[in-house]
């Protein structure tokens, strides 16, 4: 069902809007993700703890090859070309150690906790404050995970799906007052960005205006790092319409629902996208699809430690 929707999403960013400058790098995008699904899917089928390990160490290397601009504090820097995307790369490096230690004892669970907490504070020394609070959230996770109901975990991977999603989409729509201490640590723009997504999206509803017309059209888009709506359902709803905004949502309640009490991971990991576009950088796309497509398949084939909990 998930490569059903993926292809969906593909063909209507190629075929709704054609002439788009961007609708052939739309359609690979989702075809990226499928690509990282597949493999971390099989990959993780063959041991769970491989394509998560696979994620960290790329990671890892990628970051270390670049060493040391990830850290210069500039906001366009290497390896990903953006900071937050850079720090996007780390959250989903430490979501890998979290998905390689499923089913391990404890100890492995709280190595893991280690690595999403280094993580956090790596991001926040580069004030990448939403990739940092994910990493908190991450750490907290990995070694909670395992107790409570299902039905506990899949309450919190709603609300971390869905409450951001709604605040964003009620700032754009004029439905709530911009709150200060935020707008002081988004920026003005960030909210300025996220109404103007929404006004392009209620002019073109059905297919929206076309993949990479969003900075020719926003007032204040004329900055390159402004570019974005800074909100993957808002640059989705405005380039792809209600229709690709459908097929988004499908698709992560297909993934959440598939993921089942481990449906958090995929909210942990789309938080940094609610408030920025991380999602337009390949590296982000892969590393976060395969670290989902490894735990998607973890549950078939988890192989227990002697004490390990459920």
């Amino acid at each position: 069902m998930g490569l059903l929707l993926l292809g969906l999403a593909a063909a209507w960013a190629l075929l709704s809007t054609p002439e788009a400058p961007q609708a052939g790098a739309a359609g690979a995008a989702y075809v990226l993700l499928a690509v990282g699904l597949v493999a971390g899917f099989l990959l993780g089928t063959h041991d769970p703890a491989t394509p998560g390990l696979l994620v960290l160490a790329g990671a890892l290397v990628v970051l270390m090859l670049a060493w040391p601009q990830p850290v210069s504090g500039e906001a366009m820097t290497a390896p990903l070309g953006y900071m937050n995307a850079n720090a996007a790369l780390v959250l989903c490096a430490a979501a890998g150690a979290v998905v390689a230690t499923s089913g391990r004892p404890m100890a492995w669970r709280g190595a893991a906790a280690g690595i999403s907490l280094a993580a956090a504070v790596a991001c926040a020394t580069q004030d990448a404050q939403a990739a940092a609070l994910a990493a908190v959230l991450l750490a907290g996770w990995s070694v909670t995970r395992h107790l409570g109901p299902t039905v506990l975990w899949a309450v919190v991977a709603a609300v971390l799906l869905l409450v951001p999603v709604l605040l964003t989409v009620a700032w754009a729509a004029g439905l709530l007052p911009r709150p200060r201490l935020l707008v002081s640590a988004l920026s003005e723009e960030r909210f300025d960005l996220w109404s103007e997504a929404w006004d392009l999206l209620l002019r073109e509803p059905v297919t929206g205006i076309g993949p990479g017309r969003f900075s020719e059209e926003s007032p204040t888009g004329a900055d390159p790092d402004l570019a974005w709506a800074h909100s993957y359902v808002l640059q989705t709803g405005a380039e792809l319409g209600f229709v690709g905004l459908g097929l988004l949502a499908l698709l992560v309640g297909w993934a959440s629902f598939a993921l089942g009490r481990q449906a958090v991971l995929l909210g942990i990991l789309l938080l940094p996208a609610s408030v920025d576009y991380v999602l337009h950088f390949g590296g982000v796309l892969l590393a976060l699809s395969m670290v989902v497509g490894g735990a998607l398949s973890a549950p078939r084939v988890e192989r227990q430690a002697p004490g390990a909990p459920p």
